[in-house]
């Protein structure tokens, strides 16, 4: 049976010599990588050249399933391809083209040929989904690879080494590859090191290696324990725990250094404003309640850094727009059947930020004296609930008619559904429209449809 032949073609804003090294770069499976997407590096190839291998771990459903590519056909700045030697697929080879058009502009092509597996059952059962998928996620590829080729590789990048703590989370993922390609040293201190680039650390014992923190130029601080559950009194307190321990303990490690970071970025949360219907900026004070005490708490930690001259940013962030994780990820089984719908009265605002929107921010703080203190991550677009769950719904193309109770929620222990499912979440962004920050994507079903591959 014939083979058949996916190819997606872009203009890229870049010589076909620097789309050759954007993809080159070690980090650029990670960087565009479909956040619905699970796959995981088992064996790295040390380059892209013939007869080396890439040893990848894929999700089928609930299923793991390893996919070995070999590299062939390399031709430097021009093109590589990759067959499948293990993997889903009967038949799988995928040609990379950067096809120089002038000294400015190149044009990326990608030239799947593939055969589905189990014969005509895999074809008749499998081929029309197997076909989006592949487009949905060349069309995701090429979306990122542009918008950061426009951003960020015609300009002077200061290279940094950078320490990401919490490095492995839903952030810290994503964050990650992308400081990677853009020429930055990055590595990770994280309790479970697996990798070369990890540091090990223990907050709960105190145990940390300051001989490995010496000499970086910025820290970015991310750990913390997620905030979504049954808020017992148990679940708050680790919760909080989570974040100020391991703050202070951060802080007081940098305290300590002989060459302490010049820059620290520190996540920080939405909820710091008051519970109210109307928008907060950067100026506005602190509200009450549980979740405005822990953001509070949370920046403090970070104050003592400022005598000793490192700029400390506190990035409160709004919603993170992703099926990798947090609430979008939780909402997805629900809409997608049909079943969502808006949170009780679904006039309560919601601030929202893509994440590769986030992405970018974090760079910009990392390079620009500006930032300092608290800076709103949110875009200029926030919602309401409702609105929200009409957007989600339009871009599944799905119905959401069956809206959640408040009388539902109010029953959740721990106040979650006054201070969580129910609150005002109404930020400007005063801090990055002052900087002049240009948002990839600031409406909500833009981004939606990006993250999403819709």
């Amino acid at each position: 049976m014939d083979n058949k032949t996916m190819i997606k073609k872009s203009l890229m804003p870049v010589s076909a010599e620097k789309l050759a090294n954007w993809h080159n770069s070690p980090a650029a499976f990670g960087r565009i990588q479909p956040p619905w997407e699970s796959a995981k590096i088992l064996k790295k190839a040390k380059s892209i050249a013939d007869n080396l291998e890439e040893h990848v771990q894929i999700k089928l459903g609930p299923l793991k399933k390893r996919w070995i590519a070999r590299y062939h056909d390399v031709v430097p700045n021009e093109q590589f391809c990759d067959v499948q030697v293990e993997g889903p697929f009967d038949y799988w080879d995928h040609k990379h083209v950067f096809k120089s058009i002038d000294r400015d502009t190149s044009e990326l092509v990608d030239d799947v040929t593939y055969k589905e597996p189990l014969g005509l059952v895999g074809r008749f059962l499998g081929g029309r989904v197997i076909q989006n998928k592949l487009n949905r996620m060349f069309k995701y590829r090429h979306e990122v690879t542009k918008a950061d080729l426009e951003r960020h590789f015609n300009r002077d990048i200061k290279s940094m080494r950078i320490l990401i703590i919490g490095g492995t989370g839903l952030i810290g993922s994503s964050l990650e590859p992308f400081l990677t390609m853009l020429g930055h040293e990055v590595e990770i201190m994280t309790r479970n090191p697996t990798k070369p680039n990890h540091i090990g650390w223990n907050p709960d014992t105190g145990e940390v290696d300051l001989e490995k923190l010496e000499g970086f130029d910025a820290f970015i601080h991310l750990s913390g324990k997620k905030i979504i559950g049954l808020w017992t009194e148990q679940f708050k307190h680790e919760a909080y725990t989570s974040r100020i321990d391991t703050s202070r303990l951060l802080v007081e490690s940098i305290q300590e250094l002989e060459n302490p970071p010049k820059i620290v970025l520190a996540a920080s949360a939405s909820a710091y404003y008051p519970n109210k219907a109307e928008a907060f900026d950067e100026t506005s004070p602190k509200g009450e309640g549980f979740l405005q005490d822990l953001v509070a708490d949370w920046d403090a930690q970070f104050e003592p850094l400022k005598d000793l001259g490192i700029r400390t940013v506190n990035l409160r962030i709004g919603a993170v727009l992703t099926p990798a994780g947090g609430a979008l990820q939780q909402m997805l089984p629900v809409f997608n059947c049909g079943l969502g719908g808006r949170v009780g009265s679904g006039e309560q605002m919601m601030s929202w930020i893509a994440m590769d929107d986030l992405l970018d921010i974090v760079e910009s703080a990392l390079e620009d004296e500006r930032y300092f203190g608290p800076v709103n991550v949110v875009s200029p677009n926030a919602v309401t609930n409702l609105e929200f769950t009409k957007t989600l719904a339009r871009v599944l193309k799905r119905p959401a008619i069956l809206p959640v109770p408040e009388f539902v929620l109010k029953k959740l222990p721990g106040n979650i559904a006054d201070e969580m499912f129910l609150a005002n979440n109404w930020l400007k962004p005063a801090k990055l429209d002052i900087f002049d920050y240009e948002y990839r994507y600031p409406d909500l079903a833009g981004a939606l449809r990006h993250v999403l591959g819709l």
